[in-house]
């Protein structure tokens, strides 16, 4: 700001007090937040005599601190499981996949950079899962004071993942952590590790399709007509029409 001094015509021996304000850009505080006597301004005083002279004094310094307050969060959520990706269009199965969602937020004074996001993959009912995870990615890789960014995974399931965790209430959890790097050489920092959970309906179902076949003609004593000791024989197709795998399946 301009500089307003209190009077402007001193005696010998008096003094005046004058004062400025400095506006810090982001910038600013980026360049010199975090270290001691960073902020440092020079200025000198001059006035005229009464025969038109110009008095200049020595310059004086001032130093001063701006903390540094790198803070970085990070919010996970996991979307519905899909439907229509794998066998089944009616229940999530193999092949299905879980789309997640990274809200980073930088909540400190400084900018960062290198915005990453680490996603240990979702465990299934305890269990690590077995799918793929698809590579994550941020909408911005620097983040202003204040600022967010969303960033991407989705994960595949396997037929086994699904077979862990069918009908267990949030029993697919998965982590993430953010990371990020502040301006000045600051070691990176990292967020808070935030946890999605979500559920996929277990839909254990079977039909059985069963055929028969023309009497055999070779079982009796007529080679002609059907007669005692001849045989039909049944054919039972049984399909697994569900989302989960089904052991001991024999028809009834």
């Amino acid at each position: 700001s301009p500089i307003s001094c209190g009077i402007t015509t001193l005696a010998p021996g008096e003094s005046t007090t004058c004062t400025a304000s400095y506006v810090l850009s982001q910038q600013d505080i980026d360049n010199a937040a975090g270290m001691m006597d960073s902020v440092v301004n020079i200025a000198s005083a001059l006035g005229t005599t009464p025969g038109g002279s110009v008095a200049v004094s020595s310059p004086d310094t001032a130093s001063t601190d701006i903390s540094g307050m790198p803070l970085l969060t990070l919010e996970k959520t996991a979307g519905t499981p899909t439907v229509v990706l794998g066998i089944n269009s009616l229940l999530a199965d193999a092949g299905d996949q879980i789309t997640y969602t990274f809200t980073v937020t930088n909540n400190g004074n400084v900018t960062l950079n290198g915005i990453n996001v680490t996603d240990i993959g979702p465990s299934f009912n305890g269990i690590p899962g077995t799918g793929t995870l698809s590579a994550i990615t941020c909408l911005a890789s620097s983040l202003a004071p204040g600022a967010s960014t969303s960033c991407s995974a989705v994960f595949t399931m396997s037929q086994t993942d699904v077979d862990n965790a069918a009908g267990i209430l949030e029993s697919i959890r998965n982590g993430a952590q953010a990371t990020a790097t502040p301006p000045g050489g600051l070691p990176t920092i990292s967020s808070n590790i935030d946890s999605a959970y979500t559920t996929i309906a277990e839909g254990p179902m079977l039909t059985i399709e069963k055929s028969a076949s023309a009497p055999s003609l070779l079982g009796g004593t007529d080679p002609n007509n059907v007669d005692a000791g001849d045989s039909i024989f049944y054919t039972y197709v049984i399909t697994n029409t569900g989302n989960v795998t089904l052991s001991g399946v024999v028809p009834i």
